[in-house]
């Protein structure tokens, strides 16, 4: 009995301590997006050269479907492959890309403006 009663203030201010200081957290969004991005402004130029670079992928008339306008691609577009092939598995472009003149790899910046844009519902 002594050893619970020696130990409760040390609990006590413990507890204290531990819920005192969750109400001062700075807490930050870290998916938050930064990048203001739409089709016209920022993500044309990615789309044209990472994905509608080559008939055999997504330019007019690719089985894959067409990504060489907004017009175009909006009604063929996934958002939940977009981002897990494009964001998550990181595998659009293909790695076999460049042996057609294609991008091998997206860039930080690339991902995080087609992030954003996918975030936001792909505005034009």
């Amino acid at each position: 009995m002594k050893n619970i009663l020696r130990f409760s203030p040390l609990a006590a201010m413990l507890a204290v301590f531990l819920f005192s200081c969750d109400s001062d957290r700075l807490v930050v969004d870290r998916d938050e997006c930064l990048i203001e991005a739409s089709y016209d402004v920022n993500v044309k130029e990615i789309i044209n050269a990472s994905c509608a670079y080559h008939p055999e992928c997504h330019s007019q008339g690719s089985s894959f479907g067409d990504y060489s306008t907004y017009d175009r691609m909006m009604p063929v577009l996934n958002p939940q492959k977009f981002d897990d092939r494009v964001l998550i598995a990181r595998n659009m472009p293909p790695d076999y890309a460049d042996e057609v003149g294609g991008p091998t790899m997206l860039t930080t910046e690339q991902l995080e403006i087609l992030r954003c844009w996918s975030e936001d519902n792909f505005p034009e």
